[in-house]
């Protein structure tokens, strides 16, 4: 049983499929050439990865920078106290030592006074 218009509709579709098949076959074989919106959108990728590496090495870099600037800190305040000690040990020595040299200039001094005082021929005092 045959529809009436049915061959004309036949062929249509048979058209139809064998245009798309033909296209297909076109684009197969044809290379496809990248647009220049393609290539350019290509080139920014590749210099945003060139910036996220760089800036990957300069967080790496601040972060090295900021562990340094605090080991410093740390080791300048080691230093003052250190220093700080160390001074205040030197004023304790030094006192020390002042103290030391009057006591023996004191005690010089009393004997030299014992001295004059029991010289022969020097008289005590009377009362």
């Amino acid at each position: 049983m045959a529809f009436k218009g049915g061959g004309m509709r036949g062929s249509l579709v048979g058209l139809l499929v064998v245009v798309v098949s033909g296209c297909g076959a076109l684009s197969a074989e044809t290379p496809r050439v990248p647009s220049e919106a393609l290539e350019r959108s290509a080139r920014m990728l590749r210099a945003l990865d060139r910036l996220e590496a760089d800036l990957h090495g300069q967080s790496a870099e601040t972060h090295t920078f900021a562990v340094l600037v605090d080991r410093h800190g740390e080791a300048t305040q080691l230093a003052c106290q250190v220093t700080d000690t160390h001074v205040r040990e030197i004023e304790r020595l030094d006192l020390a030592q002042r103290q030391k040299r009057q006591e023996k200039l004191n005690k010089k001094h009393r004997a030299m006074a014992m001295n004059t005082a029991m010289a022969p021929g020097t008289k005590l005092a009377s009362r």
